[in-house]
Protein backbone atom coordinates (compact mmCIF):
# COMPACT_ATOMS: atom_id res chain seq x y z
CA UNK A 1 0.00 0.00 0.00
CA UNK A 2 1.05 3.15 -1.31
CA UNK A 3 0.51 5.93 1.90
CA UNK A 4 -1.61 8.99 0.69
CA UNK A 5 -3.60 11.34 2.10
CA UNK A 6 -7.70 11.35 0.84
CA UNK A 7 -10.15 14.28 0.42
CA UNK A 8 -12.14 15.31 3.76
CA UNK A 9 -15.27 13.18 2.31
CA UNK A 10 -13.23 10.50 0.60
CA UNK A 11 -15.13 6.80 1.69
CA UNK A 12 -12.78 4.35 2.69
CA UNK A 13 -11.41 1.09 0.88
CA UNK A 14 -14.78 -1.00 -0.80
CA UNK A 15 -17.10 1.65 0.02
CA UNK A 16 -16.86 2.36 -3.96
CA UNK A 17 -17.57 6.18 -3.23
CA UNK A 18 -21.31 5.59 -1.99
CA UNK A 19 -20.85 4.72 1.74
CA UNK A 20 -23.33 5.91 4.47
CA UNK A 21 -21.80 8.93 6.00
CA UNK A 22 -24.33 11.67 7.01
CA UNK A 23 -20.95 13.70 8.38
CA UNK A 24 -18.31 15.36 7.57
CA UNK A 25 -14.96 13.61 8.18
CA UNK A 26 -11.38 14.75 8.52
CA UNK A 27 -8.20 13.67 6.32
CA UNK A 28 -7.14 9.60 6.77
CA UNK A 29 -5.34 7.16 4.71
CA UNK A 30 -6.37 5.51 1.32
CA UNK A 31 -5.94 2.32 0.57
CA UNK A 32 -6.24 -0.30 -1.90
CA UNK A 33 -8.73 -3.24 -1.72
CA UNK A 34 -9.47 -6.31 -3.81
CA UNK A 35 -11.83 -9.21 -5.15
CA UNK A 36 -11.39 -11.43 -7.82
CA UNK A 37 -13.93 -13.78 -9.93
CA UNK A 38 -11.50 -16.18 -10.84
CA UNK A 39 -11.75 -20.07 -10.67
CA UNK A 40 -11.05 -21.66 -7.29
CA UNK A 41 -8.24 -24.01 -6.85
CA UNK A 42 -9.06 -27.70 -7.00
CA UNK A 43 -7.26 -30.99 -5.81
CA UNK A 44 -6.67 -34.48 -6.75
CA UNK A 45 -9.24 -36.70 -6.04
CA UNK A 46 -7.11 -39.55 -5.60
CA UNK A 47 -3.40 -40.03 -4.02
CA UNK A 48 -0.66 -39.61 -6.21
CA UNK A 49 3.40 -37.98 -5.71
CA UNK A 50 4.26 -34.89 -4.06
CA UNK A 51 3.29 -32.06 -5.97
CA UNK A 52 6.56 -30.91 -8.06
CA UNK A 53 7.85 -27.71 -8.25
CA UNK A 54 6.77 -27.19 -11.99
CA UNK A 55 3.21 -27.62 -11.03
CA UNK A 56 3.08 -24.44 -8.35
CA UNK A 57 4.85 -21.74 -9.95
CA UNK A 58 3.76 -20.51 -13.30
CA UNK A 59 7.52 -19.91 -15.06
CA UNK A 60 7.15 -24.11 -15.56
CA UNK A 61 10.50 -25.30 -15.68
CA UNK A 62 11.28 -26.27 -12.01
CA UNK A 63 14.10 -23.39 -12.25
CA UNK A 64 13.51 -20.43 -9.86
CA UNK A 65 13.98 -16.31 -10.15
CA UNK A 66 16.92 -15.47 -11.56
CA UNK A 67 17.71 -11.95 -9.93
CA UNK A 68 19.94 -9.64 -11.93
CA UNK A 69 21.61 -6.36 -10.11
CA UNK A 70 23.40 -5.22 -7.22
CA UNK A 71 22.94 -6.62 -3.99
CA UNK A 72 22.51 -3.84 -1.02
CA UNK A 73 24.81 -3.35 1.47
CA UNK A 74 23.75 -3.23 5.02
CA UNK A 75 23.04 0.23 5.72
CA UNK A 76 24.57 2.17 8.85
CA UNK A 77 22.48 1.50 11.91
CA UNK A 78 21.28 -2.36 10.60
CA UNK A 79 21.33 -4.95 13.75
CA UNK A 80 24.25 -7.25 13.59
CA UNK A 81 22.29 -10.72 12.93
CA UNK A 82 20.24 -9.35 9.91
CA UNK A 83 23.99 -8.34 8.54
CA UNK A 84 24.96 -11.45 8.73
CA UNK A 85 21.69 -12.69 7.74
CA UNK A 86 22.25 -10.56 4.76
CA UNK A 87 25.74 -11.96 3.69
CA UNK A 88 25.64 -15.68 4.97
CA UNK A 89 22.32 -17.14 4.62
CA UNK A 90 21.70 -19.21 1.46
CA UNK A 91 18.45 -17.64 1.18
CA UNK A 92 19.80 -13.92 0.87
CA UNK A 93 23.01 -15.31 -1.18
CA UNK A 94 20.58 -16.73 -3.96
CA UNK A 95 17.80 -13.97 -4.00
CA UNK A 96 19.57 -10.81 -2.15
CA UNK A 97 18.04 -7.82 -1.18
CA UNK A 98 18.98 -5.48 -4.83
CA UNK A 99 19.88 -1.73 -4.79
CA UNK A 100 17.14 -1.77 -7.25
CA UNK A 101 14.14 -3.10 -5.26
CA UNK A 102 11.46 -0.54 -5.53
CA UNK A 103 9.39 0.76 -2.51
CA UNK A 104 6.17 -1.00 -3.51
CA UNK A 105 5.82 -4.05 -5.24
CA UNK A 106 3.38 -5.16 -8.17
CA UNK A 107 3.48 -8.89 -8.14
CA UNK A 108 5.26 -11.41 -6.11
CA UNK A 109 8.97 -12.19 -8.04
CA UNK A 110 7.89 -15.74 -9.39
CA UNK A 111 3.83 -16.07 -10.09
CA UNK A 112 1.77 -19.23 -8.80
CA UNK A 113 -0.06 -21.30 -11.25
CA UNK A 114 -3.45 -20.83 -11.39
CA UNK A 115 -4.08 -23.84 -12.38
CA UNK A 116 -2.17 -26.26 -10.38
CA UNK A 117 -3.46 -29.35 -9.53
CA UNK A 118 -2.40 -30.17 -5.85
CA UNK A 119 -2.62 -33.79 -4.78
CA UNK A 120 -3.10 -33.49 -0.55
CA UNK A 121 -4.20 -36.87 -0.02
CA UNK A 122 -1.29 -38.89 1.55
CA UNK A 123 -0.30 -35.92 3.14
CA UNK A 124 -3.59 -35.42 5.36
CA UNK A 125 -5.26 -38.77 5.98
CA UNK A 126 -3.12 -39.71 8.47
CA UNK A 127 -4.21 -36.10 10.32
CA UNK A 128 -8.12 -36.79 10.19
CA UNK A 129 -8.69 -35.61 13.80
CA UNK A 130 -5.79 -33.92 14.78
CA UNK A 131 -4.94 -30.19 15.88
CA UNK A 132 -3.73 -28.92 12.17
CA UNK A 133 -1.02 -26.56 13.99
CA UNK A 134 0.92 -29.92 15.35
CA UNK A 135 1.15 -31.19 11.97
CA UNK A 136 4.08 -30.18 9.66
CA UNK A 137 2.68 -29.27 6.59
CA UNK A 138 5.40 -28.54 3.15
CA UNK A 139 5.70 -25.39 1.82
CA UNK A 140 3.73 -25.54 -1.46
CA UNK A 141 0.58 -25.86 0.97
CA UNK A 142 1.36 -22.44 2.23
CA UNK A 143 0.41 -19.05 1.37
CA UNK A 144 3.92 -16.68 1.06
CA UNK A 145 2.23 -14.71 4.26
CA UNK A 146 3.19 -15.40 8.12
CA UNK A 147 -0.15 -15.82 10.60
CA UNK A 148 1.66 -12.45 12.26
CA UNK A 149 1.10 -10.74 8.80
CA UNK A 150 -2.18 -12.45 8.27
CA UNK A 151 -3.40 -10.33 11.21
CA UNK A 152 -1.50 -7.25 9.64
CA UNK A 153 -4.09 -7.80 6.80
CA UNK A 154 -6.73 -6.48 8.57
CA UNK A 155 -5.59 -2.77 8.44
CA UNK A 156 -6.32 -2.50 4.92
CA UNK A 157 -9.18 -1.43 6.38
CA UNK A 158 -8.26 0.69 9.01
CA UNK A 159 -10.19 4.00 7.41
CA UNK A 160 -13.28 2.16 8.85
CA UNK A 161 -12.25 2.59 11.86
CA UNK A 162 -11.36 6.37 11.15
CA UNK A 163 -14.59 6.72 10.29
CA UNK A 164 -16.30 5.37 13.85
CA UNK A 165 -13.88 7.51 15.74
CA UNK A 166 -15.23 10.48 13.68
CA UNK A 167 -18.94 9.33 14.00
CA UNK A 168 -21.33 11.21 16.32
CA UNK A 169 -23.83 8.43 16.39
CA UNK A 170 -23.02 5.78 18.51
CA UNK A 171 -24.91 3.04 16.78
CA UNK A 172 -23.12 3.86 13.51
CA UNK A 173 -19.97 3.56 15.43
CA UNK A 174 -21.04 0.00 15.46
CA UNK A 175 -21.69 -0.68 12.33
CA UNK A 176 -18.24 1.17 11.49
CA UNK A 177 -16.32 -0.67 13.60
CA UNK A 178 -17.76 -4.37 12.56
CA UNK A 179 -16.69 -3.14 8.75
CA UNK A 180 -13.36 -2.87 9.38
CA UNK A 181 -13.72 -6.94 10.27
CA UNK A 182 -15.98 -7.64 7.67
CA UNK A 183 -14.13 -6.01 5.18
CA UNK A 184 -11.49 -8.88 4.89
CA UNK A 185 -14.00 -12.01 4.36
CA UNK A 186 -14.28 -11.37 0.83
CA UNK A 187 -10.78 -12.42 -0.20
CA UNK A 188 -10.67 -15.59 2.24
CA UNK A 189 -12.89 -17.35 -1.10
CA UNK A 190 -9.65 -17.97 -2.82
CA UNK A 191 -7.25 -17.83 -0.25
CA UNK A 192 -7.39 -21.43 0.62
CA UNK A 193 -3.81 -22.05 1.38
CA UNK A 194 -2.41 -21.57 4.82
CA UNK A 195 0.00 -19.38 6.32
CA UNK A 196 3.55 -19.80 6.91
CA UNK A 197 3.21 -21.07 11.30
CA UNK A 198 5.38 -18.01 13.35
CA UNK A 199 8.75 -19.15 15.09
CA UNK A 200 8.53 -18.49 18.77
CA UNK A 201 9.43 -15.28 19.10
CA UNK A 202 8.85 -14.02 15.63
CA UNK A 203 7.82 -10.41 15.07
CA UNK A 204 6.13 -8.41 12.63
CA UNK A 205 5.49 -4.40 12.13
CA UNK A 206 3.65 -2.48 9.62
CA UNK A 207 3.99 1.41 10.17
CA UNK A 208 2.34 3.31 7.52
CA UNK A 209 0.12 6.54 7.01
CA UNK A 210 0.08 6.97 10.74
CA UNK A 211 -0.40 3.10 11.58
CA UNK A 212 2.32 1.36 13.99
CA UNK A 213 1.49 -2.03 14.62
CA UNK A 214 3.75 -4.87 16.19
CA UNK A 215 2.60 -8.55 16.44
CA UNK A 216 4.91 -11.61 18.61
CA UNK A 217 4.60 -15.04 18.58
CA UNK A 218 3.93 -15.44 21.97
CA UNK A 219 3.64 -19.24 22.56
CA UNK A 220 4.46 -22.53 20.30
CA UNK A 221 1.98 -24.46 21.47
CA UNK A 222 -0.64 -24.09 21.25
CA UNK A 223 0.37 -21.85 19.07
CA UNK A 224 -0.97 -18.05 19.98
CA UNK A 225 0.06 -14.43 18.26
CA UNK A 226 0.07 -11.25 20.05
CA UNK A 227 -0.77 -7.85 18.17
CA UNK A 228 -0.72 -4.21 19.46
CA UNK A 229 -1.81 -0.96 16.96
CA UNK A 230 -2.44 2.48 17.57
CA UNK A 231 -2.71 5.36 15.18
CA UNK A 232 -4.55 8.75 15.89
CA UNK A 233 -7.83 7.58 15.90
CA UNK A 234 -7.81 4.09 17.27
CA UNK A 235 -5.48 1.68 19.34
CA UNK A 236 -6.33 -2.02 17.95
CA UNK A 237 -5.16 -5.31 20.32
CA UNK A 238 -5.92 -8.44 21.26
CA UNK A 239 -4.58 -12.03 20.73
CA UNK A 240 -5.14 -14.84 17.97
CA UNK A 241 -5.32 -18.93 19.51
CA UNK A 242 -6.51 -20.87 16.55
CA UNK A 243 -7.23 -24.11 16.93
CA UNK A 244 -7.97 -25.63 13.65
CA UNK A 245 -8.90 -29.59 13.53
CA UNK A 246 -9.40 -32.02 10.58
CA UNK A 247 -12.00 -34.23 9.65
CA UNK A 248 -12.66 -36.33 6.18
CA UNK A 249 -14.60 -33.47 4.79
CA UNK A 250 -12.16 -30.89 5.62
CA UNK A 251 -11.27 -28.74 8.88
CA UNK A 252 -12.52 -26.24 11.24
CA UNK A 253 -10.66 -23.45 12.47
CA UNK A 254 -11.82 -21.80 16.04
CA UNK A 255 -10.86 -18.55 16.62
CA UNK A 256 -10.78 -18.04 20.32
CA UNK A 257 -8.96 -14.88 22.09
CA UNK A 258 -10.34 -11.11 22.54
CA UNK A 259 -10.25 -8.15 20.01
CA UNK A 260 -10.12 -4.92 21.68
CA UNK A 261 -10.81 -1.53 20.13
CA UNK A 262 -10.41 1.69 21.67
CA UNK A 263 -11.69 5.23 20.02
CA UNK A 264 -9.20 8.09 20.84
CA UNK A 265 -12.50 10.54 20.24
CA UNK A 266 -15.13 9.03 22.58
CA UNK A 267 -12.21 7.01 24.76
CA UNK A 268 -14.98 3.92 24.12
CA UNK A 269 -13.72 0.40 24.26
CA UNK A 270 -15.17 -2.52 21.95
CA UNK A 271 -14.80 -6.17 22.08
CA UNK A 272 -15.18 -8.00 18.76
CA UNK A 273 -15.41 -11.83 18.62
CA UNK A 274 -15.55 -13.92 14.88
CA UNK A 275 -17.39 -16.52 13.48
CA UNK A 276 -16.37 -20.11 13.03
CA UNK A 277 -14.73 -21.03 9.90
CA UNK A 278 -14.64 -24.05 7.94
CA UNK A 279 -12.89 -25.86 4.56
CA UNK A 280 -13.93 -28.23 2.72
CA UNK A 281 -13.10 -30.71 0.20
CA UNK A 282 -9.44 -30.84 0.94
CA UNK A 283 -9.58 -34.69 -0.25
CA UNK A 284 -11.89 -34.30 -3.36
CA UNK A 285 -14.02 -32.32 -5.13
CA UNK A 286 -14.05 -28.51 -4.84
CA UNK A 287 -11.94 -26.84 -2.32
CA UNK A 288 -14.68 -23.42 -0.83
CA UNK A 289 -14.15 -22.00 2.44
CA UNK A 290 -16.82 -20.70 4.96
CA UNK A 291 -17.79 -18.43 7.60
CA UNK A 292 -20.83 -19.17 9.80
CA UNK A 293 -22.42 -18.61 13.70
CA UNK A 294 -22.39 -15.40 15.15
CA UNK A 295 -19.75 -12.46 15.12
CA UNK A 296 -20.54 -10.34 17.77
CA UNK A 297 -19.73 -6.98 18.43
CA UNK A 298 -19.90 -5.02 22.00
CA UNK A 299 -19.34 -1.03 23.05
CA UNK A 300 -18.36 -2.56 26.69
CA UNK A 301 -18.28 1.30 27.74
CA UNK A 302 -22.35 1.72 26.75
CA UNK A 303 -23.65 -1.68 26.73
CA UNK A 304 -24.73 -1.17 22.95
CA UNK A 305 -24.25 -4.45 20.66
CA UNK A 306 -24.21 -5.26 17.54
CA UNK A 307 -24.64 -9.15 16.32
CA UNK A 308 -24.02 -10.17 12.76
CA UNK A 309 -24.98 -14.33 12.21
CA UNK A 310 -23.33 -15.91 8.84
CA UNK A 311 -25.60 -18.31 7.59
CA UNK A 312 -24.56 -22.00 6.78
CA UNK A 313 -24.57 -23.20 3.50
CA UNK A 314 -27.26 -24.69 2.45
CA UNK A 315 -27.70 -27.13 -0.05
CA UNK A 316 -28.40 -24.62 -2.88
CA UNK A 317 -26.79 -21.74 -3.25
CA UNK A 318 -29.67 -19.56 -3.84
CA UNK A 319 -28.94 -17.73 -0.38
CA UNK A 320 -24.90 -18.49 -0.36
CA UNK A 321 -22.49 -15.94 1.59
CA UNK A 322 -25.78 -14.84 3.36
CA UNK A 323 -25.81 -12.59 6.87
CA UNK A 324 -28.23 -10.73 8.54
CA UNK A 325 -27.78 -8.50 12.04
CA UNK A 326 -28.94 -5.81 13.90
CA UNK A 327 -27.89 -3.25 16.59
CA UNK A 328 -29.35 -3.00 20.09
CA UNK A 329 -28.49 0.01 22.57
CA UNK A 330 -28.23 -1.40 26.11
CA UNK A 331 -31.90 -1.56 26.71
CA UNK A 332 -31.78 -4.17 24.27
CA UNK A 333 -33.76 -1.94 21.60
CA UNK A 334 -33.17 -1.97 18.82
CA UNK A 335 -32.32 0.49 16.49
CA UNK A 336 -30.32 -0.37 12.83
CA UNK A 337 -30.60 -3.69 11.07
CA UNK A 338 -27.78 -5.18 9.10
CA UNK A 339 -27.87 -7.25 5.98
CA UNK A 340 -25.62 -8.43 3.32
CA UNK A 341 -23.07 -11.06 1.98
CA UNK A 342 -19.72 -11.70 3.19
CA UNK A 343 -18.72 -12.43 -0.27
CA UNK A 344 -19.45 -8.89 -1.39
CA UNK A 345 -21.10 -6.40 0.50
CA UNK A 346 -22.62 -5.22 3.69
CA UNK A 347 -25.82 -2.65 3.76
CA UNK A 348 -28.02 -0.97 7.49
CA UNK A 349 -31.49 -0.18 7.39
CA UNK A 350 -31.88 2.33 8.82
CA UNK A 351 -35.31 2.91 11.53
CA UNK A 352 -37.62 4.90 8.69
CA UNK A 353 -36.78 1.55 6.51
CA UNK A 354 -33.82 3.33 4.10
CA UNK A 355 -30.98 1.13 3.38
CA UNK A 356 -27.92 2.39 3.07
CA UNK A 357 -24.41 0.66 1.58
CA UNK A 358 -21.33 0.52 4.28
CA UNK A 359 -19.13 -2.02 2.10
CA UNK A 360 -19.07 -2.75 -1.29
CA UNK A 361 -15.81 -5.33 -2.10
CA UNK A 362 -13.18 -3.82 -4.86
CA UNK A 363 -11.98 -5.84 -7.17
CA UNK A 364 -8.65 -7.90 -6.97
CA UNK A 365 -5.71 -6.15 -9.38
CA UNK A 366 -4.38 -7.41 -12.66
CA UNK A 367 -3.05 -11.17 -12.72
CA UNK A 368 -4.41 -11.40 -8.99
CA UNK A 369 -4.89 -15.45 -9.69
CA UNK A 370 -1.02 -15.53 -10.29
CA UNK A 371 -0.30 -13.45 -6.54
CA UNK A 372 -2.26 -15.42 -4.38
CA UNK A 373 -5.61 -14.11 -5.04
CA UNK A 374 -3.30 -11.06 -3.00
CA UNK A 375 -4.54 -7.76 -2.76
CA UNK A 376 -1.94 -4.73 -3.29
CA UNK A 377 -1.82 -3.98 0.16
CA UNK A 378 -1.23 -7.67 1.07
CA UNK A 379 1.51 -8.34 -1.34
CA UNK A 380 3.46 -5.59 -0.08
CA UNK A 381 3.33 -6.81 3.82
CA UNK A 382 6.42 -9.09 3.06
CA UNK A 383 8.25 -7.06 0.58
CA UNK A 384 11.83 -6.31 1.61
CA UNK A 385 12.85 -2.78 -0.31
CA UNK A 386 16.36 -1.46 1.13
CA UNK A 387 15.01 1.21 3.54
CA UNK A 388 13.75 -1.13 5.79
CA UNK A 389 17.04 -3.13 6.96
CA UNK A 390 18.14 -0.61 9.15
CA UNK A 391 14.79 -0.37 10.80
CA UNK A 392 13.70 -4.01 11.88
CA UNK A 393 14.69 -6.21 14.46
CA UNK A 394 16.29 -9.82 13.70
CA UNK A 395 13.17 -11.20 14.39
CA UNK A 396 10.88 -9.63 11.87
CA UNK A 397 8.62 -11.77 9.32
CA UNK A 398 10.09 -9.92 6.75
CA UNK A 399 13.97 -11.66 7.16
CA UNK A 400 12.64 -15.53 7.57
CA UNK A 401 14.61 -17.24 5.17
CA UNK A 402 12.48 -20.30 4.51
CA UNK A 403 9.28 -17.57 3.02
CA UNK A 404 11.83 -15.18 0.82
CA UNK A 405 12.65 -18.98 -1.14
CA UNK A 406 9.43 -19.46 -1.55
CA UNK A 407 8.38 -16.49 -2.76
CA UNK A 408 11.16 -16.68 -5.65
CA UNK A 409 10.31 -20.15 -6.21
CA UNK A 410 12.95 -21.88 -5.11
CA UNK A 411 11.02 -24.81 -3.20
CA UNK A 412 13.82 -26.72 -2.57
CA UNK A 413 15.26 -23.93 -0.78
CA UNK A 414 12.54 -22.90 1.12
CA UNK A 415 11.94 -26.38 2.45
CA UNK A 416 15.37 -26.77 3.38
CA UNK A 417 15.44 -23.15 5.43
CA UNK A 418 11.87 -24.49 6.57
CA UNK A 419 13.08 -28.01 8.17
CA UNK A 420 16.28 -25.78 9.90
CA UNK A 421 14.05 -23.09 11.30
CA UNK A 422 12.00 -25.50 12.67
CA UNK A 423 15.02 -27.92 14.07
CA UNK A 424 16.75 -24.66 15.52
CA UNK A 425 13.31 -24.07 17.35
CA UNK A 426 13.02 -27.47 19.36
CA UNK A 427 16.23 -27.16 20.44
CA UNK A 428 16.08 -23.71 21.74
CA UNK A 429 12.93 -24.96 23.67
CA UNK A 430 14.80 -28.35 24.71
CA UNK A 431 17.45 -26.19 26.23
CA UNK A 432 14.82 -23.69 27.68
CA UNK A 433 13.15 -26.96 29.16
CA UNK A 434 16.33 -28.48 30.69
CA UNK A 435 17.21 -24.94 32.08
CA UNK A 436 13.73 -25.00 33.77
CA UNK A 437 13.36 -21.36 31.53
CA UNK A 438 9.96 -20.45 30.57
CA UNK A 439 9.33 -18.43 27.45
CA UNK A 440 8.80 -14.84 28.23
CA UNK A 441 7.24 -12.75 25.26
CA UNK A 442 9.96 -9.69 24.29
CA UNK A 443 7.13 -7.28 23.74
CA UNK A 444 4.17 -8.40 25.53
CA UNK A 445 3.00 -8.94 29.16
CA UNK A 446 1.85 -12.48 30.08
CA UNK A 447 -0.53 -12.62 32.96
CA UNK A 448 -3.49 -15.66 34.27
CA UNK A 449 -5.06 -16.06 37.03
CA UNK A 450 -7.69 -19.00 38.76
CA UNK A 451 -6.40 -21.51 35.95
CA UNK A 452 -7.61 -19.65 33.12
CA UNK A 453 -5.83 -18.79 29.65
CA UNK A 454 -3.31 -16.79 30.14
CA UNK A 455 -3.70 -13.10 28.19
CA UNK A 456 -1.23 -11.13 26.66
CA UNK A 457 -0.92 -7.32 27.33
CA UNK A 458 1.74 -4.69 24.95
CA UNK A 459 4.17 -3.76 27.42
CA UNK A 460 4.73 -0.36 25.16
CA UNK A 461 8.62 -0.79 24.55
CA UNK A 462 8.73 -2.14 20.64
CA UNK A 463 8.16 1.48 19.64
CA UNK A 464 10.48 3.85 21.39
CA UNK A 465 12.98 1.30 21.24
CA UNK A 466 12.66 1.12 16.94
CA UNK A 467 12.62 4.63 17.63
CA UNK A 468 15.96 5.23 19.34
CA UNK A 469 16.77 1.84 17.15
CA UNK A 470 18.31 0.01 20.71
CA UNK A 471 16.91 -3.14 20.50
CA UNK A 472 16.99 -5.20 23.35
CA UNK A 473 20.54 -7.22 24.04
CA UNK A 474 18.49 -10.49 24.36
CA UNK A 475 16.70 -10.39 21.05
CA UNK A 476 17.04 -14.23 19.72
CA UNK A 477 18.34 -15.00 16.79
CA UNK A 478 15.62 -16.99 14.94
CA UNK A 479 16.52 -16.75 11.43
CA UNK A 480 20.25 -17.16 11.48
Amino acid sequence: MEPSQSSSKESPPGSNGDVYMPYEVAEGVESDGDKADSPREEVEEAPGDPVEIEQIFKHGEGEAVKLEGEAVKAPAGTHPMVSKLLEENPVFQRFPVLKETPQQRESFPCKRDPNARINVWELLKNSVGKDISRIAMPVYLNDPVSMLQKIAELLEFADFLRLANQCPDPHLRLVYIAAFFFAANPYTIRRLKKPFNPILGETFEFCQGGIHFVAEQVSHHPPISAFYCESPDFTFEGYYNMKSTMSMSGFVVTPKGPFTIKLRRTNETFSFTKPQTSVHNLIMGTTYIWHYGDSTLVNQTTGDRLLLNFKPKGWTSARDYEVDGRVNDSSGAEKLKLFGKWDSFLSIVLPGGEEKRIFSAPPLPPEAAENYFFSKFVLNLNHLPPSLLSDLPPTDTRLRPDQRAYEFGDLKLATEEKHRLEENQRRRKAAAEAAKRPHTPMWFYVSSSNGKDPTFTYNGKYFPLKEARAWPKNIPDLFG
